[in-house]
C-alpha cells in the first residue's frame, strides 16, 4: 500500500532504529516538521545520488527510511534541532517538488522480514560493536541506543552505522535483506581486521 510522505533528502544514512540529530533552518523543513508533529506522521530520510542537500535535490536513491521526531529543541544558535528514530525501510516509487520546495514521494513499506535470531557464529559481530560503543566518545549514541541484542536485523542495523564506510556502501547495506546484509558486513570486517 501506497503513502504520500515528505522527503528529507541527505548526504547521509538513517538505518530502522538509529538515531539521527537534524538542525532544521529551511521554512520548507520547518514546515514539514510542524505537520509531522502535529499529524503524527513519518517523514523519509533518503539518501542523494546527485545534487545538493540546500537548494534543491536533482535525484534521490530508491530505498529510504521512514522516521519519526521523538524530541524537538532550540539549539543554542537559535535554530530547530530535532531527534529523530528510523523506523522502517521504505520503496520510494515516485517523487516531485513542491510549490515550497518540499520533496513529497509515493513510497510503501518493505515486506517484514521473518526475524533470525543472533547465535554463535555473530559473537565476534557482537565483541566488536560492544567494545566499539563503550568508549567514552560514544556516550550519546549509546544514550540513544533502544538494545535488542538477540534480534539479528537490529544488530546488522547498527554495526552498518558505526562502519567508517561510504554513505553509498550504507545505501547498499540498507537495501539487502538481513542475511544478506550480514554476510556483507562479516566480508568486510574481516577484511579490515576488526574481527
Amino acid at each position: 500500500m501506497y503513502k504520500e510522505l515528505p522527503l528529507f533528502p541527505l548526504q547521509n544514512m538513517l538505518f530502522p532504529d538509529g538515531v539521527l540529530p537534524l538542525r532544521i533552518f529551511e521554512p520548507r523543513y520547518l514546515s514539514m516538521v510542524s505537520d509531522c508533529l502535529k499529524n503524527e506522521t513519518p517523514f523519509v530520510v533518503v539518501l542523494i545520488r546527485r545534487g545538493k542537500e540546500v537548494g534543491g535535490v536533482s535525484r534521490l536513491y530508491e530505498v529510504g527510511t521512514s522516521t519519526k521526531i521523538e524530541d524537538f529543541h532550540t539549539l543554542e544558535d537559535g535554530l530547530l534541532g530535532i531527534s529523530c528514530r528510523g523506523v522502517s525501510r521504505v520503496h520510494i516509487n515516485d517523487y516531485w517538488t513542491q510549490d515550497d520546495g518540499l520533496v513529497k514521494g509515493r513510497v510503501e513499506l518493505f515486506e517484514e522480514e521473518m526475524p533470525l535470531t543472533v547465535n554463535d557464529e555473530h559473537l565476534p559481530m557482537i565483541e566488536f560493536y560492544r567494545a566499539v560503543i563503550q568508549d567514552e566518545n560514544a556516550t550519546t549514541y549509546r544514550e540513544g541506543l533502544i538494545e535488542d541484542w538477540n534480534n539479528l536485523q537490529w544488530l546488522s542495523y547498527r554495526i552498518a552505522e558505526i562502519l567508517p564506510i561510504t554513505p553509498l556502501s550504507k545505501q547498499g547495506l540498507l537495501e539487502m535483506t538481513t542475511e544478506q546484509r550480514v554476510e556483507e558486513l562479516r566480508a568486510v570486517m574481516q577484511a579490515n581486521n576488526l574481527i
